[in-house]
């Protein structure tokens, strides 16, 4: 029997980008009462966001970061 692992940090972020320039910060969180940052693009990481950051912290470095929900259903399709 042969298994293969496979990794795809940026996934989350992928979905909702779609190969778009990235040129404004954009980042994917999850979480229910405190939601973090989970993926994030370079333009929101110029801007200081780093993962695990709650949002609101990250909404103080960054006041015009586009904050999206995972999208499970799109990553299982995009796989």
């Amino acid at each position: 029997m042969l298994w293969a692992c496979l990794h795809f940090p940026l996934l989350a972020l992928e979905t909702i980008a779609r190969g778009g320039p990235g040129r404004a910060p954009l980042a994917v969180a999850a979480g229910d009462t405190r939601p973090r940052i989970i993926a994030l693009n370079a333009a929101a990481a110029r801007a200081g966001v780093r993962p695990g950051m709650a949002v609101a912290g990250a909404l103080a470095l960054a006041p015009g970061l586009d904050v999206h929900p995972p999208r499970p259903q799109a990553e299982a399709q995009m796989v």
